[in-house]
C-alpha cells in the first residue's frame, strides 16, 4: 500500500468522469439554492483561510526546528 505504481489512464474519460462528478456537485448547490457567485466568495474565503493556515504551519514548523537546533 506504500508504494505507488504507475498505471495507464484513459486520459479522457477520466476527464469526463471528472466532468460528471463536478456537475454533480454543482447541482446540489443548484438544489440547495446556491448561485454560481457564493460558491466563488466561498471558495475564495475558505482559500484564504487554508493559505493562512499553512503559512502558519510552516512558521510554527521553522521555529521548532530553530528550537531543537539551538538547544
Amino acid at each position: 500500500m506504500g508504494q505507488y505504481k504507475h498505471i495507464e489512464v484513459d486520459r479522457a474519460r477520466l476527464l469526463e468522469e471528472w466532468i460528471d462528478v463536478f456537475k454533480y456537485w454543482l447541482g446540489l448547490g443548484n438544489v440547495w439554492g446556491f448561485t454560481l457567485e457564493d460558491f466563488v466568495n466561498e471558495f475564495w474565503r475558505k482559500s484564504s483561510i487554508v493559505d493562512e493556515r499553512f503559512k502558519q504551519y510552516f512558521k510554527d514548523k521553522s521555529k521548532k526546528d530553530d528550537d531543537k537546533s539551538s538547544g
